[in-house]
């Protein structure tokens, strides 16, 4: 006892210095100071004051070097939970939209009772490949100069070249185009109460399966279809312990392929894709084609060109996966008579220095054309029965959106409802039996 007390002396009395010269003594000040309370209305609009200059000051110093708190807050997301007072005003929002507003919200259903074409003799299997932070404007397919779809440049693969996206994040676009909602009236809250595009072909009797490999999650739109997680154990050569590579994807894809136990199977691979600010963590060095590439996670320490070229080297192993995938599609398609098709589509874009803006995330009001613009691609199989691919060829330059999605899965899944509408649907007058 005596030797911890020797030990912890001078602590003891630092401490008990410390209160007297500072705390004891601000207590006593206190008392001399006189302060004088306004009228509510003049509290109010004190307070009213004092939050408004504090969020210019904020906003002010984050404009001025939005780079590197862009790479910091990403790489670190748990410091929101440390930002004072935005992360109280956060909080009680959402607290008071999930406790006032969505409380007593009941399950809608759109339809109780799809059903499935079957006009179709051929079996069928769908593979839609949900991309991640992929921008049309990176996409050789579009016109992009450097070869970034050098994989899927050889086969009759189809890019939609004006394609916008719903939402600027994944938590907003991946609700947002799998619900019957649109852009202009899409809210959460509804999405999350109601039946979704992957609800409405599981209940018809198509064989739905979502297999993920992006962090983040589905944000809610699998959660009533059967799901495969990725493991991302750093054991396995293309895992690192918190990611993986999207080729990781294709060993779920090729037992199930092998396991196909319905004539109408749709299965979904959610990607991590191009998904900053690690971009380099997104594909393995045998596929560093574009070099200088940017090596590390605080972009803002990168050149332009070593960005773009790390950025580019994503949508290039992004297009190595997807002939992966048509080449799996086409072998089924040969040994077990399939109608087989691939539709990749991406949740939105990013930006990499243009205008001084990077990553993702912004008000989509003011959100630049690199945040919204996106990619879609489409593969049929060359002895496809169902679309004509010359017709679709001809529908690329539209002007398409996220809004088009749902109806177009329905289109490819082949399911009757009454939630479809054949007007949104891209493909529906390309349809070989309609």
């Amino acid at each position: 006892m005596r030797q911890i007390l020797q030990r912890y002396f001078p602590i003891l009395i630092f401490m008990q210095l410390y209160f007297s010269c500072f705390w004891i003594n601000s207590i006593c000040v206190s008392f001399y100071i006189k302060l004088e309370r306004g009228t509510i209305t003049q509290e109010l609009f004190s307070r009213i004051r004092l939050v408004t200059i504090f969020f210019v000051i904020i906003g002010t110093i984050v404009s001025l070097f939005y780079v590197n708190y862009a790479s910091v807050g990403r790489n670190n997301r748990e410091l929101t939970s440390y930002l004072t007072p935005f992360k109280f005003y956060e909080a009680s929002y959402k607290y008071m939209i999930r406790s006032l507003y969505n409380s007593s919200r009941e399950f809608r259903f759109l339809d109780i009772k799809p059903t499935q074409d079957k006009s179709e003799t051929k079996p069928k299997i769908t593979v839609l490949v949900l991309g991640e932070t992929a921008r049309a404007k990176n996409f050789s397919l579009n016109g992009y100069g450097p070869s970034t779809n050098a994989y899927t440049a050889s086969t009759d693969i189809v890019s939609f070249s004006n394609f916008t996206s719903c939402g600027t994040a994944t938590a907003v676009s991946v609700p947002c185009m799998f619900s019957r909602l649109n852009k202009e009236n899409y809210d959460k809250h509804i999405a999350d109460s109601q039946q979704n595009v992957l609800d409405l072909i599981n209940l018809s009797g198509v064989d739905v399966m979502w297999i993920d490999n992006n962090n983040g999650g589905c944000k809610g739109v699998c959660k009533r279809v059967k799901t495969i997680e990725i493991d991302v154990d750093q054991t396995d050569p293309l895992c690192d312990g918190e990611y993986c590579f999207d080729q990781k994807l294709l060993e779920p894809l090729e037992q199930k392929i092998k396991n196909l136990k319905a004539d109408n199977t749709l299965i979904v691979l959610h990607m991590i894709g191009s998904h900053g600010p690690t971009y380099f963590k997104r594909y393995p060095k045998i596929h560093r084609k574009f070099v200088p590439d940017c090596q590390r996670s605080d972009i803002q320490n990168c050149s332009t060109a070593e960005l773009i070229n790390t950025y580019d080297n994503t949508i290039l192993y992004t297009d190595f996966v997807l002939k992966k995938i048509i080449e799996r599609l086409e072998n089924i398609s040969i040994t077990g008579n399939f109608n087989s098709s691939l539709l990749f589509i991406s949740d939105h874009g990013e930006s990499l220095g243009e205008n001084g803006f990077f990553l993702h995330g912004f008000p989509y009001l003011f959100a630049p054309k690199e945040q919204t613009h996106i990619p879609m691609l489409y593969w049929q199989n060359a002895k496809n029965t169902q679309f004509n691919l010359a017709c679709i060829r001809n529908k690329a330059t539209l002007n398409l959106s996220h809004d088009n999605f749902f109806d177009t899965l329905l289109g490819i899944t082949e399911v009757n409802t009454s939630a479809y509408d054949p007007e949104k649907d891209i493909l529906n007058s390309c349809n070989k039996n309609t």
